[in-house]
């Protein structure tokens, strides 16, 4: 190998020994600025994969949430139809009292005083009323009844049913009978 350096002229030295500096410039450079760059890159890149995760992740809350807050304004209008379509209005029950009263006639069966009783649901907004009577009639008349109060398109329920004499022979039935009456709060 000296041989060969041997050869080789002062001035070619020099030539050969800033080349061999570039080049050991040039590789620090690399290993140093470049590999750095390259994995600040990717971390970089990293990063923006990441925020676009996230950004997808809220923008997919936003669209759910929205569409909750859609269903949750549909439920509160419909409602606000049943108050005003099927909630009784008065203060007094007079239409209650009335239509309870159309029924009996219509079913044509007896009935005893009705007694009522009033609850107050204030979270919910929402007055009950509770009708108890009794009723006589015939099987026929009794389903009829039953069939128009579960059938009547304001919120009047039946509550409860209660047998008190069944007659063998089919001629008559006695029930005590709880009905529930809706007002809305406005």
């Amino acid at each position: 190998m000296k041989e060969i350096f041997k050869l080789v002229t002062h001035k070619e030295r020099r030539v050969l020994g800033l080349l061999c500096f570039i080049l050991g410039a040039s590789f620090i450079f690399y290993a140093f600025f470049a590999l750095g760059m390259k994995k600040s890159h990717s971390r970089a890149v990293d990063l923006l994969s990441a925020v676009q995760r996230d950004f997808q992740t809220a923008e997919t809350s936003q669209i759910q949430k929205a569409a909750e807050n859609q269903k949750w304004k549909l439920a509160r209008q419909d409602i606000q139809e049943l108050r005003e379509t099927y909630f009784y209005r008065d203060l007094e029950w007079g239409e209650l009292r009335m239509d309870l009263q159309r029924i009996l006639d219509a079913s044509r069966i007896q009935h005893s005083q009705k007694k009522f009783d009033y609850v107050v649901f204030e979270k919910e907004e929402i007055r009950k009323v509770l009708v108890e009577f009794t009723v006589t009639g015939r099987y026929v008349f009794l389903k009829n009844f039953i069939h128009a109060v579960e059938s009547f398109q304001k919120f009047l329920m039946i509550e409860r049913i209660d047998f008190l004499d069944i007659d063998p022979q089919g001629q008559g039935i006695k029930i005590k009978i709880q009905l529930a009456g809706y007002h809305a709060i406005f």
